[in-house]
Formats: structure tokens, C-alpha cells, sequence
């Protein structure tokens, strides 16, 4: 494999694994750490603007968590730029949900707890990721998870220059500044857009996006694009109700009324008789796959009971 040659590389490329966005990433081996790794490989640009994959290496470089993967090293080479970062082995939960995966609320609420565990190390670290959902988590084979795909990150209150947006995920705020960003483009009025998007609390955003990715986990079905219409979360299966009662509040329609942090969050999933429990056995912050109560046999994973409430 040799789709690209970096000047005394300290990489053994094997594989491509992905593409998309303008770049491409590989598994690659790191000589000197003796690891194996992830290396996006992106063509910089000509535009003055800050591109996504610098904006990556930002929002991680001085964070770090269990459940992010870390940055090593950045590199720029005859027009290339190259993120070297943890390479995380898994599957995404959209590619488990697009298979019909489901998941006893046991393991719902421990993937909650980490994922907010690793919102709160973002958010206090001044990045917010504006792109949750489904296919940026990975379920490794331990049956933890990492949030990957920092392109669209907020670093420092500073926007990159554009908006995304995930029907479904994307709070009600964050989808009206993409539609506006979308007219005001076509009329050359791109600045006028970002201060349009500068005004939106971005961490109440992002909670909104943890929630509504947390219903899809929970529930199998993907959440209205319109928060207004979402479908309360016990109408698809008995629920605990405290549980519910977190992620209604975080995709309220209205920021204010949603959790002020994720460690709002996290305090109200305390309350949980289950996640009393993961905390009791240490469970929730292992990397067990047999603490977890997860295992895999083919495509299929193997459920534990529910004892959320």
C-alpha cells in the first residue's frame, strides 16, 4: 500500500479505510509508538478560511478523555496536510441501527453516561461539536465508545465559517442557522450567516444532539427533524421514566429549558437506579466488554435485562 510517501515517514501504511469530505484516512503502524493509528491525509486549499481538518486537531489536541480519541501529530507536506490520531477500531451505532440493532436500556444508559462524560471534557474545554449522532460514535469491541469527527467544531467560541446539519440530531437553532446560511449564500452573504449561527448557545445545541441521538439508541427509530414533533420516547417501549425525562428536556425545543451543561446531564442520569448500580461495580467507566455486559456473536449482540428507572 503506498497512496502517499511523507519524508522520513514514521508510518507502514496497510490499509484505507475511509474517504470522504476531501480527504482520505488509513490504518496505518506507527514505528515509534508501536501502535496502530489513523492518518487523514487532506489537500490544503487555497482559502484563507480555517479548513475542517485543522479545526479537528484544535478541538483535541489538549483534551483528553477515554472516550475521545487523541491527536499525535500534524503534518503538512507539499500541499497535504496529515492528522495522525487514535485509530478506533469498532462500528458506528448508524451502521448497528441501519442493521435493526437493538439495545437493552442497561447498556443505553451506560453509552449516556460516557457520552456525556466526554460532552462535559469538550464543553469545559471550550469545544463544542455541532455534529452528534449515531454515525460519529463507534461501539468498540470492548463495548465502550469514542465520539469521533471533529470537522465541524467549535474551538474557543470561534466558528469555523459554516454550519452543519444532521436531520433529526441537529437542534431546532443549529438547522434554522444551516437554512439561513443556505439563502444567505446564494445571495453572497456568507458573513451574514455566521454572525447568524454566532448567536446560538452551542453546548445547549450539542446536548440537544446527544439527546436525540440518545432516543435513536433507545428507541430504534430516528427522531423528528422538527423538535416539536418528536414522538415521546414511551411510546415505542416501556422506558424508565427518569430516563425519559432527561433526554425530553434535552431536546426541549427551547435551549433555555434544556440542561445547562453536561454535567446537568450527568446528574440527572445519576438518579437512575442503573446508573447507581454501573457506578456502584465501577461498570460504566471500565472497558470490559464482560462489565458491560455486551459480547458479540456474529452480527448479533447479546442483551442484559433492564433495571433503569
Amino acid at each position: 500500500m503506498n497512496e502517499f510517501a511523507l519524508a522520513n515517514s514514521a508510518f507502514v501504511v496497510e490499509s484505507r479505510i475511509g474517504g470522504g469530505g476531501g480527504g482520505a484516512v488509513y490504518k496505518a503502524w506507527h514505528k515509534r509508538l508501536r501502535m496502530h493509528v489513523a492518518v487523514k491525509m487532506f489537500v490544503l486549499g487555497q482559502s484563507s478560511a480555517k479548513e475542517p481538518h485543522r479545526t479537528e486537531v484544535e478541538a483535541l489536541e489538549n483534551v483528553e478523555s477515554v472516550y475521545l480519541p487523541q491527536v499525535h501529530d500534524y503534518i503538512t507536506e507539499s500541499g497535504r496536510a496529515f492528522i495522525v490520531m487514535d485509530y478506533v477500531e469498532g462500528e458506528s451505532f448508524e451502521n448497528l441501527l441501519v442493521r435493526g440493532q437493538r439495545f437493552s436500556d442497561l447498556q443505553c444508559l451506560a453509552w449516556y453516561a460516557q457520552l456525556a462524560t466526554a460532552l462535559d471534557t469538550l464543553h469545559k474545554n471550550n469545544v463544542c461539536h455541532r455534529d452528534i449522532k449515531p454515525s460519529n460514535i463507534i461501539l468498540t469491541p470492548s463495548g465502550s465508545i469514542r465520539l469521533i469527527d471533529f470537522g465541524a467544531a467549535i474551538v474557543g467560541g470561534k466558528s469555523p465559517g459554516f454550519a452543519a446539519r444532521s436531520p433529526g440530531y441537529a437542534s431546532p437553532e443549529q438547522y434554522e442557522a444551516f437554512e439561513q446560511l443556505l439563502r444567505l449564500r446564494s445571495r453572497k452573504h456568507l458573513f451574514e450567516a455566521v454572525r447568524f449561527s454566532d448567536g446560538i448557545d452551542w453546548k445547549r445545541s450539542d446536548i440537544y444532539s446527544l439527546g436525540a441521538t440518545m432516543y435513536h439508541i433507545f428507541s430504534g427509530t430516528r427522531p423528528h427533524e422538527k423538535a416539536a414533533e418528536v414522538t415521546a420516547l414511551s411510546s415505542y417501549r416501556r422506558h424508565g421514566a427518569t430516563v425519559a425525562r432527561v433526554i425530553k428536556r434535552s431536546m426541549h425545543p427551547d435551549p433555555s429549558v434544556r440542561f445547562k451543561s453536561a454535567a446537568e446531564v450527568m446528574d440527572a442520569l445519576n438518579r437512575t437506579r442503573g446508573l447507581r448500580l454501573f457506578t456502584s461495580m465501577n461498570l460504566w467507566r471500565s472497558s470490559s466488554s464482560k462489565d458491560l455486559s455486551y459480547s458479540r456473536r456474529g452480527t448479533s449482540l447479546q442483551k442484559v435485562g433492564s433495571i433503569v428507572e
